[in-house]
């Protein structure tokens, strides 16, 4: 599945940031609703001032969740937080993870 969010920002200082998220102690009693949870992800991040795009990539285990944001607005260190605050139902089950981290 790969999907994506874009709003309207002018060009910051911006990286792009690829995310991994361990939920492997949400499963399986979340019942593999996967995309229930990328749904909410979006949603989340689409409202995060600052995020300027965020998308997944890959599929299963591999899946990255991309986010491209401004660093003046929202820090990595703050959308991690994010991660581990979700999902709702299952708060504080995802374990994310900063695969990879570039500049604009």
């Amino acid at each position: 599945m790969t999907g994506s969010r874009i709003s309207n920002m002018g060009k910051q200082e911006q990286e792009r940031c690829a995310f991994h998220l361990d939920c492997s102690e949400l499963t399986p009693a979340c019942g593999y609703r996967c995309g229930e949870c990328i749904s909410e992800l979006m949603d989340v991040f689409d409202k995060i001032r600052g995020v300027c795009k965020f998308s997944t990539d890959g599929e299963g285990e591999k899946m990255q969740f991309i986010v491209e944001h401004d660093t003046s607005e929202v820090s990595v260190e703050q959308l991690m937080d994010v991660f581990t605050g979700l999902p709702c139902r299952y708060k504080g089950s995802f374990r994310p993870s900063l695969v990879k981290r570039s500049v604009l």
